[in-house]
Parts: structure tokens; sequence; C-alpha cells
């Protein structure tokens, strides 16, 4: 699982590669991260990868971490 986003507007994808499946959605989420852990319930990755300001966010950390999923920074300019 991948999130992007800025302000409350998100973009979230998912990729089985067991299967190929691929799926994405957008959420604009009022309150917070309401959505995105409601997508991340749902489809219960083994991992999420996210912006680095997103990995700075308390909040969004704390609604995953309810969610025992962990997250991981992806830095394009590394790459």
């Amino acid at each position: 699982m991948a999130i992007a986003g800025r302000g409350q507007d998100f973009g979230v994808a998912f990729l089985d590669v067991s299967t190929g499946e691929f799926l994405t959605t957008q959420i604009n989420d009022q309150p917070p991260f309401d959505g995105i852990a409601g997508e991340v319930a749902r489809m219960r990755p083994a991992e999420c990868i996210v912006l680095p300001q997103l990995r700075e966010n308390e909040e969004l950390q704390s609604r995953l971490a309810e969610l025992k999923l962990s997250t991981n920074e992806f830095d394009a300019a590394s790459t």
C-alpha cells in the first residue's frame, strides 16, 4: 500500500503481488485519517509506503499503529 496526499486530500494505492490486483482511490479525509484508516483496515496490507511529511505526522502514525501497521518512507531523490 502507498499513501500520498496534501491537506485533507489523499491518494491510496494497493497492490497484491500474488494476484496482480492493483487498486487506487482518492480520499478527502474529514475527520483526519478516518478514510485512510478504513482503507488500511479493509485491505490489510503487509506494508505501507508514505511520503516523508506523512511519516512525520504523529496522528497518522498513531492511527496506523492502532491497526498494527508500520510505515516505510519513500525518497524519490535517492533512486
